[in-house]
């Protein structure tokens, strides 16, 4: 009657994404629902909180421009700085946080 080990909530990836010519830019949604369906060995491990993993949504935003031989590619990420972690990973997800990328091709 225990459950399996490791079991993932559910989780899933929604994404809009605009594309023209040269410029795309994405919305996307990240979430997962709480898994408090716990094996005792996932109760025993302590990358796995107390009580389960709780359920968590983030939301992406990124924008590519190319001109001529240079690619800009941007991203904004968890853009309301919500605390998450994968189930089972032991590590919670990045913070609110920018990166710009250059590509250089010739």
């Amino acid at each position: 009657a225990e459950p399996m080990r490791r079991i993932p909530p559910l989780n899933g990836r929604f994404a809009l994404t605009f594309d023209k010519k040269k410029w795309s830019a994405s919305l996307e949604l990240m979430a997962a629902t709480r898994q408090d369906r716990l094996a005792q060995g996932d109760k025993d491990d302590n990358r796995i909180p107390k009580g389960g993993t709780p359920a968590w949504q983030i939301v992406n935003v990124y924008a590519a421009c190319a001109l001529n031989s240079v690619r800009l590619n941007m991203g904004l990420q968890n853009l309301f700085n919500q605390d998450y972690r994968t189930h089972g990973s032991g590590v919670n997800g990045v913070g609110r946080s920018a990166w710009v990328a250059v590509n250089w091709h010739f």
